[in-house]
């Protein structure tokens, strides 16, 4: 298995399915966050990481304000899985980690991976100029990035080219726990709560982007 933090490990292990996991963690990025709705609640506490969730200092979220043709607020109160949550990116994928490890679940960090080849049914992977490991599904929790499907020769198919615009600011305590979204001409804002403040965003498609 191939990971940045590698979700479907700890789940493995809990069905006593032997996983390894190859971590090559990027370089610390300024995340601007990560929003969840509620119901990450349900697979966060089969992987038995809900309570150190909950104790990350992650944000939570209680309304959505929108101005999306009409103005309106939607509260958590009437939502069937509880309020959202805005995280510390960072935190959420060093506590994925842990869960792994504490499962005794190898973790093996790399520099590079010499190759991957097919090996009769399974797979062979060859990391750092030394041995092969052999495993017979390879699970590709590289993201957006699919690094490791790109290098077995998938290629994704692009619909549209919308980018985001993002800055993280100084906390505004008039929206505390509210998502914010907004229309504009071209495309439209957000802006969340996070543990560092407060993330802001303008999406639009690339073609419109300012120069």
């Amino acid at each position: 298995m191939y990971s940045a933090s590698a979700p479907p490990a700890p789940r493995l292990a809990d069905l006593s399915l032997a996983a390894i996991v190859l971590d090559r963690p990027a370089a610390r990025k300024p995340w601007g966050g990560e929003s969840f709705t509620g119901a990450i609640r349900v697979p966060l506490m089969t992987l038995g990481l809900w309570e150190r969730f909950c104790a990350a200092g992650h944000v939570a979220g209680y309304e959505q304000r929108s101005a999306w043709g009409e103005t309106g607020i939607a509260d958590s109160i009437f939502n069937p899985h509880g309020h959202s949550w805005h995280v510390d990116r960072d935190r959420f994928d060093d506590d994925l980690r842990a869960a792994v490890q504490q499962r005794g679940v190898p973790v093996l960090p790399h520099a590079s991976l010499d190759s991957i080849e097919r090996d009769g049914d399974g797979w062979r992977i060859a990391r750092d100029g030394g041995g092969g490991i052999a495993a017979r599904y390879l699970v590709d929790a590289t993201g957006r990035a699919g690094a490791i499907a790109r290098r077995l020769g998938a290629r994704p198919q692009l619909h549209d080219r919308l980018v985001a615009l993002t800055a993280r600011v100084p906390r505004n305590p008039a929206f505390d726990h509210a998502m914010v979204i907004s229309t504009a001409a071209d495309g439209w804002w957000y802006a969340a709560p996070v543990p560092q403040g407060h993330v802001l965003a303008y999406f639009t498609d690339s073609d419109l982007v300012p120069q």
